[in-house]
């Protein structure tokens, strides 16, 4: 991790990892605006012997720090919100549900495109550390053998792209 962080936009010390039972959420890994990166114990099992595919998916959690993506949700979702309410006014509940709604699923899009970027991130600040830059992409097929999830490709409800999807990005990028 701290070989990765050297390479990050934000360097030595930009981030902190914490090591957590995943409990309901299970294999997972997040990042908050703060840096603070949060890595299941349940994630680390899937990776098994394979240090690389957490490096990796840590390197994707460091990317949605450096970019940003947390803090231009919160923006986005605080501007729309904004725009519908001088827009339409005082509208009701009814069309208030529809445009937010709407709203919510324009939202997805720009998940989808952080997630590419994250992802596109992993690759570059691997290759940076010497490390194995499709190790983001064997992750993801241990996930749909271990959890038979994600071989679907990407629709319009979805928060993030696809797993073959992404599979495919990550290894023309590599």
């Amino acid at each position: 991790f701290a070989d990765l962080e050297k390479k990050a936009d934000r360097g030595t010390g930009g981030n902190q990892l914490n090591n957590r039972e995943g409990g309901a959420i299970g294999p997972n890994a997040f990042a908050l605006p703060s840096g603070t990166i949060i890595l299941t114990d349940e994630l680390v099992d899937i990776a098994g012997d394979d240090n690389d595919m957490v490096l990796a998916v840590l390197a994707h959690e460091i990317g949605h720090v450096d970019k940003k993506h947390s803090l231009r949700q919160i923006y986005r979702a605080a501007g729309t919100a904004g725009l519908i309410m001088l827009i339409a006014g005082d509208v009701g509940s009814a069309m208030q549900d529809v445009l937010t709604n709407g709203a919510a699923l324009l939202s997805l899009s720009y998940s989808r495109e952080a997630e590419s970027e994250a992802d596109h991130y992993s690759v570059i600040l691997m290759t940076k550390a010497g490390r194995d830059p499709l190790a983001l992409a064997r992750f993801f097929t241990a996930l749909q053998e271990k959890l038979n999830v994600g071989a679907e490709e990407t629709s319009m409800f979805d928060t993030h792209p696809g797993m073959p999807d992404r599979q495919k990005m990550i290894e023309q990028w590599a």
